[in-house]
């Protein structure tokens, strides 16, 4: 999966061994919100709700939650298999054997009885085919001569909208890559790296994501404008989640290695050095991101510090949550 990195040479093992969990306080938390937070610590997949943990199953990780009524869906993986949850409950939609066929499960979609989830599954070749499953069904959208791979899935009405990425080389990882959007297997390419989130309004598509050496980037019906910086390396900024409230538009990213989200264009710094955001998320008046913090940058293993902001502030929401070198948040979601 494609998701934008910090300017910091920094090993992030996707599995590792479960740890217990230590306490503190969300003093921040309002008391008439409910606020989900889903990712992973050392190798287990984990929610928060109001910064308290709950293990949804060790050996996985999270990428993506979608809450319908009193019903909480996640996607992530099991080992080397794309998965979903409801309510805890696990739907396995891959067989990897012995890290043949590796697949990820990167975004999941509800719509009416219908539950799609978006990722990718390697080939016989080892070829990285992007493809969704719709109700445990497989429907692949690139015809597995180039590594691909799917960020996000969105469903209006009969149609199904997807974004992530297609390399131009056989057999590349991360090089050659082109940012697409895809509507009802229909492709449309990007001038990104990678598109890593979207949003459809009123049937206007927009997208983010990055450029490699050329920051953060948003795509609407076509047009694509680079988001302000405050300066810095280029390498070090990027846009990784959108959201629309009315006619004001948030992108949670990084820029210039500090968290950053964007309002109508407008820069804000929410994070220290060594920062990012992953998912953003706005509630009323605020606007809430989650992402992680590196402790100890330009060490060969970086603490890892799991992160939720409210507003355009230092003054994080902490998570009951433990120092680790194998996390993430990956989504959140604000219940009022």
């Amino acid at each position: 999966m494609k998701k934008i990195n910090l300017l910091i040479v920094v090993s992030l093992l996707w599995l590792t061994s479960c740890s217990n969990d230590s306490s503190s306080t969300n003093s921040e938390t309002p008391t008439s919100r409910t606020i989900y937070v889903a990712g992973y610590e050392n190798g287990t997949a984990k929610i928060w709700k109001n910064g308290i943990p709950t293990v949804i199953q060790e050996g996985a990780i999270i990428y993506a939650m979608q809450k319908v009524g009193d019903d909480l869906y996640l996607a992530g993986n099991i080992g080397n298999n794309a998965v979903y949850w409801k309510n805890g409950v696990v739907t396995i939609l891959t067989n990897s054997i012995n890290g043949a066929n590796v697949s990820v499960a990167t975004s999941i979609a509800v719509f009416g009885s219908d539950v799609y989830v978006a990722g990718s599954e390697a080939n016989a070749a080892n070829v990285r085919v992007a493809k969704y499953w719709k109700n445990g069904v497989p429907i692949s959208i690139t015809d597995g001569n180039y590594n691909a791979s799917l960020n996000k899935i969105k469903v209006v009405g009969s149609d199904v909208y997807l974004c992530g990425y297609e390399a131009t080389i056989p057999g590349v990882n991360g090089s050659g890559e082109v940012g697409k959007y895809w509507k009802n297997g229909v492709a449309t390419e990007v001038n990104m790296a990678s598109v890593t989130d979207m949003a459809i309004v009123n049937n206007d598509v927009h997208l983010v994501g990055y450029q490699n050496n050329g920051g953060a980037k948003y795509w609407k019906n076509g047009v694509i404008v680079t988001l302000p910086s405050s300066g810095g390396s280029q390498i070090a900024r990027g846009a990784n989640s959108i959201f629309i409230d009315g006619t004001d538009i948030y992108i949670g990213g990084v820029d210039n290695n500090k968290a950053a989200y964007w309002k109508n264009g407008i820069l804000n710094l929410v994070g220290s050095d060594s920062s990012v955001i992953r998912s953003i998320y706005v509630s009323g008046s605020d606007v809430y991101s989650g992402g992680i913090i590196l402790n100890n940058p330009g060490s060969s293993f970086s603490e890892v510090t799991l992160q939720v902001w409210k507003n355009a502030t230092n003054v994080p929401i902490t998570l009951e949550s433990i120092p680790t070198y194998s996390a993430e948040i990956t989504s959140i979601f604000v219940d009022n």
